[in-house]
């Protein structure tokens, strides 16, 4: 058993330098590079904004603080993966979140929900292997890559990569919609394969009817209606 456990953290171990290692060319200086997307007006993404704030609401770790040797940060338009690695080997969480949806003449706030499950250390260093192997650390941000535009619906995955001396956010919209990029197809390759691993559709459809009855947010412009019980007889 002691065997086992130090062969797993061994292997986490390395998955880290080798991704950490990937970013050195990224972050040759002792302090820590932040690189956020900004607009041409000097101004944040605003997917950076609601997503930090997504952060505080969830009481999650601010990566550009961190010191561990790597940590990744995945959102799907209803779901959070954050993967973290030490020396001690990886941990895990995915969190699954949604916001209450009526009509914006009702002037009453929102209510938002969130709930947090622990991922297994096997899933977490399959993910950052799947990660490495498709080289997405390197991933450009998605206004260099030639032809890849954002739309109005569909849905934005946002990676975060933070180590040590490094950290950065970067959003992407809806890579299925463009076949014809090559990042984007990685992307997209990296988005179903996840959901399988972490059967990710059937945690959220959970997480939703777990919820009071009501109107709820699925991601984009969607809606899902949680209907009441019917009593029992």
């Amino acid at each position: 058993m002691h065997t086992k456990v130090k062969a797993q953290r061994t292997f986490t171990t390395l998955v880290a330098m080798v991704l950490a290692l990937t970013m050195l060319p990224l972050a040759l200086s002792a302090q820590k590079t932040i690189e956020i997307p900004l607009y041409a007006s000097g101004d944040t993404s605003l997917w950076y904004k609601w997503r930090m704030a997504d952060v505080q609401r969830m009481g999650a770790v601010d990566l550009t603080h961190t010191t561990d040797s790597f940590s990744l940060r995945f959102w799907t338009g209803t779901a959070m993966l954050f993967i973290n690695c030490t020396s001690a080997g990886s941990q895990g969480e995915i969190s699954y979140f949604t916001e209450e949806y009526f009509d914006r003449e009702r002037k009453k706030p929102r209510r938002q929900y969130h709930i947090t499950h622990t991922i297994p250390s096997e899933d977490c260093d399959s993910v950052l292997m799947l990660f490495s192997s498709l080289d997405l650390v390197h991933l450009p941000p998605q206004d260099s890559i030639n032809g890849w535009r954002s739309g109005e619906d569909g849905e934005v995955f946002v990676v975060e990569v933070s180590t040590p001396t490094s950290y950065h956010f970067r959003d992407y919209w809806t890579p299925s919609a463009f076949p014809g990029i090559a990042e984007a197809n990685v992307l997209q390759a990296f988005v179903i394969k996840v959901r399988e691993l972490l059967e990710m559709r059937e945690g959220f459809s959970a997480f939703i009817l777990s919820l009071p009855p009501g109107n709820y947010r699925t991601g984009g412009n969607t809606v899902i209606t949680v209907e009441r019980s019917p009593p029992r007889n």
